[in-house]
């Protein structure tokens, strides 16, 4: 592909986006974790507060170019009316709504499992633990499934299809996906790497990023409940 192509395709918006997803993004996580390695913060509300503005600049950012550019919204999964595939994705949402509902308030907390819970959670470095930190939590929770499905399945599958393929395309956006993440250290790197694998391969199959979103928001707000379950439990 020439540089003229390339030019014909990208505009100077998407490449300043690519360039803070694949630059800037895995600096300022690591950044943080090296911070949040030290010792947590007494509040993660100004960490919650910034997450939350970087989020729907990104998210506007992401909407403005596609708008700019003249692009249809299809082409970065927001499909309107919803396909039949993007229902079934829907479909699948509800089952996972009624596994967190389930495990929420039928499943068991033993000791031991508590404690292990306890400890996976705390590897994510920003699960909320005080009264503010919960209360502003739900918004960080929507946020980051609203922006993050735009930027690593919408846009950066559409951004790299054209050399990988589809396919290729969601594996890189992955692996981008895990080092944004770095701030979680190497083994968060991994999972969230395999999360948005599987998540870039719905993406794929489904060609919607409307219930990836939904689905994405129920994995944040569970994360945010059940650590309040375990707050509720300890107390």
């Amino acid at each position: 592909m020439t540089a003229h192509t390339i030019q014909s395709i990208y505009t100077p918006l998407d490449l300043l986006l690519l360039a803070f997803v694949v630059v800037a993004m895995p600096i300022l996580s690591a950044r943080a974790g090296r911070a949040l390695a030290k010792a947590r913060p007494a509040s993660l509300v100004p960490r919650y507060w910034g997450i939350i503005a970087r989020g729907l600049l990104v998210s506007v950012l992401v909407l403005g170019d596609w708008i700019w550019a003249g692009r249809p919204f299809p082409a970065l999964g927001l499909d309107w009316p919803i396909g039949f595939r993007g229902r079934i994705g829907f479909a699948l949402a509800a089952l996972l709504a009624c596994y967190y509902g389930y495990a929420l308030l039928l499943g068991k907390l033993t000791p031991e499992r508590r404690e292990a819970a306890r400890k996976q959670l705390d590897r994510l470095r920003i699960v909320p633990a005080t009264r503010a930190e919960f209360l502003l939590f739900p918004l960080v929770a929507f946020n980051g499934g609203i922006m993050e499905e735009l930027v690593f399945r919408g846009f950066l599958i559409w951004m790299f299809a054209p050399f990988a393929g589809l396919w290729g395309a969601a594996a890189v956006s992955s692996l981008l996906f895990g080092l944004g993440h770095i701030y979680q250290g190497l083994f968060g790197v991994a999972r969230t790497a395999v999360i948005g694998l599987a998540f870039a391969a719905a993406y794929v199959l489904t060609g919607s990023l409307w219930w990836l979103m939904l689905a994405h928001m129920m994995i944040n707000v569970f994360g945010g409940l059940f650590a309040l379950r375990l707050e509720r439990a300890a107390a």
